[in-house]
């Protein structure tokens, strides 16, 4: 068993940059070197025997710490406690990409049953054409001519296909916005959208419910006055979140009930208040982000505009909307990562639903 001298690097710039080599080199002991001393010491180092040189000089700087009331014992403990401690991190952070990493990769291999009768042959052969013209990685390259030659209309509408890895970073930013709403007693949320904005969210809280604590989300999408009345009488102002949510932030119907319900609000808790009980979900440069600055809303989320409507479940769109509920958004992007894993397999499950959804409609 070897000594090992470990992280040799100089770190203060006063010391000579192989300090830590020229005085540690002697039989039987390894010394790791970074690239940068390495080269240094290629360059001026001098091979000698230097380990016991000079060894009375050692002992009593080791009295003279201890008369200065240094105990190396103890600050060796230490040292040893917060090394393995940052070793075994490293250890269990290693441990869990590679658990994440086998998750994705047996995403693909998830078992799923088909029944298709005479319409099988057909099935089996448009999964061929798939692979055959290497859609799915044409996909993900973003490449428009999986569609058509013309990019309008394509290349600047998939930035969805990113949406779990672009969105990460927000986390913490929206789920500060949650803490924040639900400290000053907010127990309800009215989301005003129209279409795809709006799909997402009604879906979360249809299949995931509302976590103790959380706000009651509901969604209005419909201009009839019976809607919008049913929604004005239900949910108190004091205690209803307003989350005004579009895309181009010019939508007629979406602008007219934040206009409403902003009305609606001033009218019972006083223009100074009001702002805080509205957020907005727009795309940069909005009609509508100008409209909440104007009446200072509690926040503003700028989504990204390459993401259209219908396919912005995992972006701000569906993410504020689901926090709000107490979904967990970290563990809502590790899963779409896992289907986006599959999507990229021509067999997998992703491809072949849509290979039987687009042969039985052409059937």
């Amino acid at each position: 068993q070897r000594p090992l001298w470990a992280s040799t690097s100089t770190k203060n710039p006063a010391y000579p940059d192989t300090l830590y080599v020229d005085t540690l080199i002697g039989p039987h002991t390894v010394n790791t070197l970074p690239p940068a001393t390495l080269d240094s010491f290629l360059d001026h180092g001098v091979v000698a025997n230097t380990i016991k040189s000079d060894m009375q000089t050692a002992l009593d700087q080791l009295v003279q710490l201890e008369a200065l009331g240094i105990d190396l014992a103890a600050v060796t403990a230490q040292l040893q406690e917060e090394g393995v401690a940052a070793f075994a991190k490293s250890f269990h952070d290693m441990m869990k990409s590679i658990a994440g990493k086998r998750h994705h990769l047996l995403a693909a291999r998830q078992q799923y049953h088909l029944r298709l009768g005479s319409y099988e042959p057909a099935v089996k052969d448009a999964l061929s054409q798939l692979k055959a013209a290497d859609i799915p990685a044409r996909i993900w390259a973003h490449d428009h001519t999986v569609w058509r030659e013309d990019p309008a209309e394509i290349s600047n509408r998939l930035g969805w296909l990113h949406s779990s890895e672009v969105m990460r970073p927000a986390i913490a930013d929206i789920e500060a916005l949650v803490a924040e709403v639900r400290s000053a007693g907010y127990t309800h949320a009215l989301l005003l959208g129209m279409g795809g904005s709006s799909l997402a969210p009604e879906v979360f809280r249809k299949v995931f419910g509302v976590r103790e604590g959380y706000l009651d989300l509901t969604v209005l999408d419909s201009t009839d006055p019976g809607a919008v009345l049913e929604k004005t009488r239900q949910l108190d102002p004091a205690k209803t979140l307003y989350i005004v949510s579009t895309k181009s932030g010019g939508t007629v119907e979406t602008l007219s009930f934040a206009k409403y319900f902003y009305t609606r609000v001033v009218e019972a808790l006083g223009p100074e208040q009001a702002g805080a009980h509205f957020l907005a979900i727009t795309d940069p440069g909005s009609g509508l982000e100008q409209f909440a600055r104007e009446l200072g809303f509690r926040k503003i989320f700028l989504n990204d505009p390459d993401i259209g409507g219908r396919y912005s479940a995992l972006s701000y769109f569906g993410s504020v909307p689901a926090a709000l509920l107490g979904i967990d958004l970290a563990r809502l992007y590790d899963q779409a990562d896992v289907a986006a894993e599959d999507a990229r397999n021509p067999f997998g499950s992703a491809c072949t639903l849509g290979a039987v959804m687009g042969v039985l409609a052409l059937q």
